[in-house]
């Protein structure tokens, strides 16, 4: 398999715990009383991106230092 698929939340490389802290963030916030305590859309857009960099980052240092 290539690794778009292997860097995907599966079982077989499993997510890095900042890229999970990051996903767990804003799903929380998503669940806010108030609008304005919910992400806004830059948010929603950022920080998955981010999470996708410590996941990528994290891959790529457990594979290069194996």
């Amino acid at each position: 398999m290539d690794d778009t698929y292997e860097l995907g939340f599966t079982g077989k490389v499993g997510p890095d715990q900042d890229s999970l802290d990051v996903f767990s963030r804003i799903a929380y916030q998503f669940v806010a009383k108030t609008q304005v305590e919910r992400p806004t859309i830059e948010v929603v857009i950022e920080e998955p991106e981010r999470a996708l960099h410590f996941q990528v980052s994290h891959h790529y240092f457990k594979t290069s230092s194996c």
